[in-house]
């Protein structure tokens, strides 16, 4: 079980890199796991130099922009390459590896991107965002049900109550 700062930690660096608030961040949590993938493919070590960047931000008072900014520029190439995965993956429910690193080193860098899981896919914040189904999910797998609108069968709910 992973502990529940990382876990905090995760939440609230997701947020920042993808724009989504944390009702949506925890909706797709509690449909697919994303902080598991990011340590079964990058490693713990690497998993945790990430988060503990993001804290030393955090705690040194930069606003959300200023982080989301650092974390994606940084000087360290291997952080800013991870960030950048880790919205990637977000995003498309895709992992692109970042660099050879980690127990999936024979992924090279630059390679094909793997779908790591159809669940990864199917929860992914690209429908989102865009308000739509993911090409090749079906009614059961609606991105966003909420109690008003289990599934496709209405119009989805408006943006901002994903971002807010």
């Amino acid at each position: 079980m992973t502990d529940p700062k990382v876990n905090d930690r995760f939440v609230q660096l997701s947020q920042i890199l993808t724009g989504f608030g944390p009702k949506s961040i925890g909706r797709a949590l509690d449909r697919f796991n994303f902080l598991q993938v990011l340590q079964e493919r990058a490693g713990l070590e690497a998993t945790e130099a990430l988060l503990a960047r993001y804290q030393q931000l955090k705690d040194a008072g930069k606003s959300d922009r200023e982080i989301g900014y650092t974390m994606l520029h940084l000087s360290d190439p291997r952080t800013a390459l991870l960030a950048r995965t880790l919205m990637k993956l977000w995003y498309l429910g895709q992992w692109f590896q970042p660099y050879d690193y980690g127990p999936y080193k024979s992924y090279k860098p630059g390679g094909v991107p793997v779908i790591v899981d159809p669940g990864a896919y199917a929860h992914s914040l690209a429908g989102w965002a865009a308000q739509a189904k993911p090409v090749g999910t079906f009614d059961g797998n609606s991105a966003y049900p909420t109690e008003a609108n289990p599934g496709w069968a209405g119009v989805p709910p408006p943006l901002s109550e994903f971002t807010e």
